[in-house]
């Protein structure tokens, strides 16, 4: 009984909304802070750093259209409880799995040869 009870009461669609709830989070705090990367080292115009953007902008809009889809679809099930469809949850995790690793990698090209951490007064401190 015990190993059928996520499957039973559906709570692994309640936790994979969860999952898909956060990962629209993520994209939009990595959105964000490439938007700040991007107007604080004035690169903007630059066709390559429009093409990243919009990768991450793309991978933002997937992720909230699949979850908006599961919310839709949403069906009652056998207790009354509102469940979301389950096709698209996969389907969001399985496409972030992918996302995430390259926008973690933009990032890191964005910010290439121009942002650098400063010295620090114990870096200076050499005996």
């Amino acid at each position: 009984m015990c190993n059928n009870m996520s499957l039973t009461t559906h709570q692994y669609l309640h936790s994979g909304h969860q999952v898909v709830t956060k990962n629209v989070v993520k994209c939009e705090f990595i959105l964000g802070l490439a938007n700040l990367m991007v107007q604080t080292l004035g690169s903007s115009e630059l066709p390559q750093v429009h093409g990243m953007m919009a990768e991450i902008i793309e991978n933002l809009e997937i992720t909230k259209a699949l979850l908006r889809s599961a919310e839709v679809d949403a069906e009652l099930d056998e207790w009354g409880v509102m469940c979301p469809v389950d096709i698209s949850l996969m389907v969001a995790r399985q496409q972030f799995i992918k996302m995430y690793p390259r926008m973690g990698e933009i990032l890191h090209l964005l910010g290439s040869s121009s942002l650098m951490a400063l010295p620090t007064e114990d870096d200076f401190r050499v005996p």
